[in-house]
C-alpha cells in the first residue's frame, strides 16, 4: 500500500513499506493549514508573495540557526509547531529520502539539509553510546538514537546553483545528484532520471513494486493568454521532445503520477498534463503546482473533455481514508483510471 500526503505546492510525501520520500520539498505550511491572514487572500499572486518567503518549521524541541539560509530569504516559523515533515523526523522509523527537482525557491528548500543534519548527528550519538553499552539497552533508553538514515536526491543544477550549501553534503557522501538519462539504485528504491521543460529534472521512483513519477517543473507552459504563436509553438516542440524522452526511455505504467496543473497559465492549463497520461500509461494523475487555487483545477478537470473519463477524487479532510478501512483506498487499476486533488496541507489518499 501507498500513502502520499501532500505537504505545499509540487511538494509530496510518499510512504510504502520500506521508505519515506519526500519530493520537492518547498514547506508543509503549518501556518498556512492554521489560517494565516497573508494566505487567506484567496488568490494564487498573494499566496505565491507569501509562499515565496518560505517557512521553515522546527525540528523536535531544538531551535535551529537560520542564518545560512538569509540570503535566500527564508524566514523561521511563524509558529513553534513542527510541520509534518519536521514531525516524521522525530519519529523516524524507516528510511527518507528527499528529492528535489531542481533549485527553484519553490521546489528546493535548503532546509532539507537541516533534516539531514538532524538525523545525522542523532546517528552519531547512537553510534557512540553503542561503543559504551549493548545496543538493545541503548535503543530501549533512547528510541531517536537508533534513527534510519536520511538521503538527500539533488538535481545536477542544484549543485551548481546551491553550490556553498550542497558541496559539504556531497564531499560527505550524503548527496545523490541526479542527471537526466541516468538511473540510480539505493537501498530501498531506484530512481530513473528524465528531463524538464524548465530546469533541472523529473524521475520516476520505483519502490516496492509500485511506479511513481514527479514531473518537477517539466510542463507544457505554452501560457496562450500573453505568448506569440512563434513561441507558443517553441514551447510545445520543447515539451514534446521531453515527453518523447520519456516514452523512450520508460516502458512501464505509472501508478501514481504528480505532474502540474498551475491555473495562473489561464487557458487550458491541464493540457500538459493532458498530454502525459494520453501518451503513458497512468493508473493515478496527481495535480500540483496549483498553488492556492486547487478548486480552479477541480472545475477545469470536470470540464474537460479528455479528463471527464477519469473518476475524480477530492479530499478536503484527510479522516476521509482512515487506514483501517482499505476498501476506501484507491485501487491502482489500469481499467479505473482516476484523478486525485487534495484540498490542502495534510491531505493524504491511500492506493492499494
Amino acid at each position: 500500500m501507498l500513502k502520499l500526503t501532500y505537504l505545499y505546492h509540487s511538494g509530496y510525501l510518499l510512504e510504502t513499506a520500506s521508505a519515506y520520500v519526500v519530493f520537492d520539498y518547498f514547506l508543509d505550511a503549518p501556518d498556512l493549514a492554521s489560517g494565516d491572514p497573508r494566505a487567506a487572500q484567496g488568490s494564487a499572486q498573494g499566496a505565491a508573495s507569501f509562499s515565496k518567503q518560505g517557512v521553515l518549521p522546527k525540528i523536535g524541541s531544538e531551535a535551529m540557526s537560520f542564518e545560512v539560509f538569509a540570503d535566500l530569504g527564508l524566514t523561521p516559523p511563524l509558529s513553534d509547531r513542527a510541520g509534518l515533515v519536521a514531525s516524521l523526523l522525530t519519529h523516524l522509523d524507516k528510511p527518507c529520502y528527499f528529492i528535489a527537482s531542481h533549485f527553484h525557491r519553490d521546489h528546493f528548500n535548503p532546509f532539507i539539509l537541516k533534516f539531514c543534519d538532524y538525523v545525522q548527528e542523532l546517528r552519531a550519538q547512537h553510534a557512540q553510546h553503542v561503543q559504551r553499552a549493548s545496543h538493545a539497552q541503548q535503543s530501549s533508553e533512547n528510541p531517536l538514537l537508533s534513527l534510519p538514515p536520511v538521503y538527500l536526491l539533488l538535481s545536477n543544477d542544484i549543485r551548481s546553483k546551491r553550490k556553498r550549501m550542497v558541496t559539504p553534503y556531497i564531499e560527505q557522501g550524503l548527496v545523490t545528484v541526479l542527471r537526466k538519462g541516468e538511473s540510480y539504485t539505493l537501498p530501498d528504491l531506484k530512481v530513473q532520471v528524465f528531463g524538464s521543460t524548465d530546469v533541472g529534472i523529473s524521475c520516476v521512483v520505483s519502490i516496492d513494486g509500485y511506479e511513481i513519477f514527479h514531473a518537477g517543473d517539466f510542463n507544457l507552459w505554452h501560457w496562450q493568454d500573453e505568448s506569440t504563436a512563434a513561441e507558443i509553438k517553441t514551447a510545445t516542440d520543447f515539451f514534446q521532445r521531453e515527453l518523447f524522452f520519456v516514452v523512450e526511455h520508460f516502458s512501464g505504467t505509472f501508478d501514481v503520477a504528480m505532474f502540474p496543473c498551475d491555473p495562473r497559465m489561464v487557458s487550458d492549463f491541464l493540457s500538459g498534463a493532458k498530454h502525459f497520461v494520453s501518451a503513458i500509461p497512468t493508473k493515478v494523475l496527481v495535480p500540483m503546482h496549483m498553488w492556492e487555487q486547487p478548486q480552479q483545477v477541480v472545475k477545469a478537470i470536470k470540464e474537460d473533455v479528455v479528463l471527464q473519463q477519469y473518476d475524480l477524487t477530492v479530499h478536503a479532510n484527510p479522516n476521509d481514508l482512515p487506514v483501517s478501512s482499505a476498501e476506501q483506498a484507491m485501487h491502482l487499476s489500469a481499467e479505473h483510471k482516476r484523478v486525485w486533488v487534495p484540498m490542502g496541507t495534510g491531505d493524504f489518499c491511500y492506493f492499494i
